[in-house]
């Protein structure tokens, strides 16, 4: 059992210095503790962040060969999203899905996604079989971007129906996450408004879809998140990238709903016979709110959730946050943002001696 005193707590709302309680792995007690209990170890907060673990919704985990998976919990990221790009054949999603079950032993909450950019098949067989199938990936590509295996309407349309359908049979959140491709921000050259004429035609919401690499289209993007899409920005790894501009402005206005906007690592996949850029990585979560904060003046409350409790909503209703009865899932940061101490009963049970070289994890 262990007692955390003084944290200055974000769940990610922010709650001010509270006292929170750990026992067998899970949040017991957050609050003002009075108590005398003995606890196993006692962790002074004083001066320290505290908040949940980050979620990576767009992470390329059959590449692990080109990074040492550890490197994910360094990073303060404790769920992964995985997903394939222009690899073909149900063969990649089975090695997608016994990636994520690796991971998982690792201590890692992995989730991954059925199809690619170029594959589509079996879709439906794989959610029903797996339940940490959480969607489909494909893509959308400028109309004046001629690719084979670009889909054609139709097909998008029927990845819409089924994912939706689907998403009602099991009772649960399934993701269409649609890989934007174009550069140039350009939505009347793009073929972004087949998400409209699905949703005109079917009964599918705009909630079914989530769109990443939103950057790429600038303020036009903001649009679909107002209609109801989830938007998944990709994370910058040096300098402050211009078109956050729009994020940023989304954040700071009250008519759109930010609570459909993410950001994530992408990890940087070029493909497979170029392997791995070694530029992304999950540490470019961290860095790129910590780069917002400073050049932007956003509040840490403001930009914690875009890596929490936003890519969360399409995993569980909990993930993402620090709540009473919920396995904990903890992170504690210096004044500067930088992470101290990764608490996560089950990495600690599941990773080796030299995991604790590299970060001090209890």
């Amino acid at each position: 059992m262990i007692l955390l005193k003084n944290a200055d707590l974000y769940t990610p709302k922010h709650e001010g210095i509270q006292d929170i309680i750990i026992n067998n792995g899970k949040i017991v007690y957050i609050g003002k503790y009075k108590g005398n209990e003995n606890f196993d170890e006692i962790i002074d907060c004083k001066g320290k962040i505290v908040c949940p673990e980050f979620i990576d919704g767009h992470e390329h985990i059959i590449y692990t060969e080109y990074y040492d998976p550890i490197d994910i919990i360094n990073s303060g990221v404790g769920t992964v999203v995985g997903v394939l790009a222009n690899e073909n054949g149900q063969n990649f999603v089975e090695k997608n899905i016994k990636t994520a079950k690796r991971l998982r032993k690792l201590g890692i909450d992995t989730y991954c996604l059925a199809g690619s950019k170029v594959y589509r098949e079996n879709i439906e067989k794989t959610i029903l079989e797996d339940k940490i199938v959480i969607g489909v990936k494909t893509a959308l590509n400028s109309q004046t971007t001629i690719k084979p295996n670009n889909p054609t309407y139709e097909e998008m349309k029927e990845l819409a129906i089924t994912t939706y359908n689907l998403s009602k049979k099991l009772k649960r959140k399934l993701q269409l996450h649609i890989h934007l491709e174009t550069e140039r921000g350009d939505l009347n050259t793009s073929n972004l408004s087949w998400i409209d004429r699905i949703v005109e035609e079917t009964d599918v919401p705009y909630s079914i879809f989530k769109l990443t690499h939103a950057q790429k289209y600038k303020d036009k993007i903001l649009e679909y998140a107002i209609k109801g899409c989830y938007l998944d920005f990709t994370a910058f790894h040096e300098k402050y990238d211009q078109r956050y501009d729009y994020l940023v402005k989304a954040i700071l206005d009250t008519s759109i709903d930010t609570s459909k906007i993410s950001i994530s690592s992408d990890l940087g996949v070029l493909n497979m016979e170029k392997g791995w850029r070694k530029k992304e990585s999950p540490f470019t979560l961290l860095h790129t709110i910590k780069v917002l904060m400073k050049e932007k003046q956003l509040k840490f409350e403001d930009v914690l959730p875009l890596i929490t409790t936003n890519p969360g909503i399409l995993i569980s209703k909990n993930a993402g946050k620090i709540k009473q009865k919920c396995r904990c899932k903890i992170l504690i940061f210096d004044k500067e943002f930088n992470i101290e101490k990764v608490i996560n009963e089950r990495t600690d049970n599941m990773l080796n001696s030299r995991v604790k070289q590299k970060l001090d994890l209890i």
